[in-house]
């Protein structure tokens, strides 16, 4: 079976994941610099807000990898995250 998905590239499946990786792993430690730097003049946020305040400038999955490297806090308010820092 055969699939035609575009047109031919240069470079190899593998060649394609390792740049993914690097450039998901560089949005992550952008919205990990960016969500600390947040955190330390805004004390604890919502999640729900914080997402809303990066404003899509990361994807939420990099915020997500970037809360956790920080070990981030969580607490709820009315069954609301609230994540600050440690």
């Amino acid at each position: 079976m055969v699939f035609a998905l575009g047109s031919r590239s240069e470079f190899t499946a593998d060649e394609i994941q390792q740049r993914n990786k690097f450039h998901s792993s560089g949005e992550k430690e952008t919205a990990k610099g960016w969500l600390r730097d947040y955190l330390k003049e805004h004390d604890a946020t919502l999640k729900k807000e914080i997402l809303k305040v990066s404003n899509g400038k990361f994807s939420e999955s990099a915020i997500e990898k970037a809360s956790r490297d920080l070990d981030l806090e969580k607490s709820y308010d009315n069954r609301k995250v609230m994540w600050s820092l440690p």
